[in-house]
């Protein structure tokens, strides 16, 4: 059961950043490759807050999801805008990689190669729950995610705000025609991602701490986890995310360490040929 724990822990870091991948696809049609290492920069600004400055988590946690909002916010409208405005989503894509680099080098330049402690909020100290060994602030990163991804799903599919996104999403201009912002509503998803992994940024470095290569180690399994479930589909990057780490830690347990991602990217090629549109993939055309 310990695996098990070890498996949905791993799937919740997943499931966080497919989570933060979708908020943006659902609603600028283009995947943010830079979230993953957005969400690496808040465990930083989570170090810095609560251990050199010595603020309380509470404080951290607001002043986090703030400053990485605001990062967000301002990669939206000063690199990637023109670019989604010009439906030029390939190269969009290209600038987040890029910005993910950037992101990554600052870190290392700043804070060096290697990671940072972060205080956990809960006690550090293993339970024992259902036959399994856990750590309390695991089962509080994973109850959030939960909660994140199933409140997204929600403001997506049955508020106006969520229905211009898809409308946004699906076709900008026509968006627009009818009186839809849609360049304010692509600034405030970007915004919106960015404030939640700079407001969980806290709890992350708990589990992972404040390490310059959480970035690469979460992006491309993020990815993973948005195909798994289906694009779009928040509560189907949730599962795809539990999935994905649940797959992981039993073949890394069983298997070995190296048939780990292995074991992933072979469930992600069976599952494309079974159903290339992911568990829960959305409709190829969407009335809204």
């Amino acid at each position: 059961m310990t695996t098990v724990w070890q498996g949905l822990v791993l799937g919740s870091l997943y499931a966080l950043v497919a989570v933060g991948y979708n908020i943006v696809l659902l609603s600028a049609s283009i995947v943010n490759f830079a979230y993953a290492f957005i969400l690496a920069a808040a465990t930083y600004v989570a170090h810095v807050l609560t251990v050199e400055v010595g603020m309380p988590w509470p404080v951290a946690v607001l002043l986090g999801a703030l400053t990485l909002a605001l990062l967000s916010a301002a990669i939206e409208l000063f690199a990637l805008r023109r670019l989604i405005a010009q439906h030029r989503h390939l190269t969009a894509l290209i600038v987040t990689i890029g910005i993910s680099q950037v992101i990554e080098g600052t870190i290392i330049v700043v804070y060096g190669d290697q990671p940072k402690a972060v205080e956990t909020v809960l006690s550090g100290n293993t339970i024992e729950l259902l036959g399994g060994l856990v750590r309390p602030n695991d089962l509080l990163i994973m109850a959030l995610v939960v909660l994140v991804a199933i409140g997204l799903h929600l403001m997506t599919s049955r508020t106006m705000i969520g229905l211009g996104a898809l409308a946004s999403a699906e076709d900008s201009d026509a968006a627009t025609a009818r009186g839809i912002n849609a360049q304010g509503i692509g600034m405030a998803a970007f915004a919106l991602s960015g404030a939640i992994a700079g407001g969980l940024g806290l709890f992350v470095a708990g589990n992972t701490y404040a390490d310059p290569n959480l970035g690469h180690s979460l992006a491309v399994l993020g990815i993973v986890a948005v195909v798994i479930g289906g694009a779009g589909n928040q509560l189907g990057g949730l599962i795809g995310g539990i999935v994905t780490g649940l797959i992981g830690a039993v073949a890394a347990r069983y298997l070995g360490a190296e048939y780990s991602q292995v074991m992933i990217f072979v469930l992600l090629l069976v599952i494309l040929l079974i159903k290339p549109s992911g568990f829960f993939g959305a409709p190829a055309q969407r009335a809204v």
